[in-house]
C-alpha cells in the first residue's frame, strides 16, 4: 500500500507538472506569438523610418540645390547691381561732359550774339554818322 500510496502521489504530481508544463507551453507559444507581433511591428517602424531618412535626405538634397540657387541668384543680383552702378555713374559723367559742353557753346553764342550786337550798333552809329554826313552834304 505504500507502494500504490507512493504511485498516487507521483501521479498527482506528474498531472501537477503535466498542468504546470502544459500552462508553459501556453505561456511560451503567447509569448512567442507577442514576440513575433513586435517584430513585425518594429520591421515596420524601421521601414517607415528608413522611408523617412530617405525623404529626409532626398529633402536635404533639394535645401542644398536651392540653397546654392539662392546663392548664385544673389552673386549675380550683386553683379547686376555694380554693373549697373557702374552704368550710372557712366551716365552721370557722360551728362556732366554734355552739360559742360553745352555751356561752353552756350557761352560762344551769348559772345558770338554780344559781339554781332556791338558790330550792328557799331554799324548803326556808322550808318547814322554817314546818313548825317549825307544830310549835311546835301544841305550845302
Amino acid at each position: 500500500m505504500k507502494v500504490g500510496n507512493e504511485n498516487v502521489q507521483l501521479r498527482k504530481e506528474l498531472d501537477d507538472v503535466k498542468v504546470v508544463l502544459d500552462q508553459a507551453i501556453v505561456d511560451k507559444d503567447d509569448l512567442q506569438k507577442k514576440l513575433t507581433q513586435s517584430l513585425d511591428m518594429l520591421k515596420s517602424y524601421q521601414a517607415r523610418l528608413h522611408s523617412m531618412q530617405t525623404q529626409c535626405e532626398l529633402d536635404q538634397g533639394k535645401l542644398t540645390a536651392a540653397a546654392t540657387d539662392i546663392a548664385r541668384y544673389q552673386q549675380q543680383a550683386q553683379e547686376h547691381a555694380h554693373t549697373l552702378q557702374v552704368l550710372r555713374l557712366d551716365h552721370d559723367d557722360a551728362m556732366r561732359k554734355a552739360a559742360r559742353q553745352w555751356e561752353l557753346q552756350l557761352d560762344c553764342l551769348r559772345e558770338e550774339m554780344l559781339s554781332e550786337r556791338r558790330q550792328r550798333l557799331h554799324l548803326a552809329e556808322h550808318l547814322d554818322t554817314l546818313q548825317r554826313n549825307v544830310e549835311v552834304s546835301t544841305s550845302l
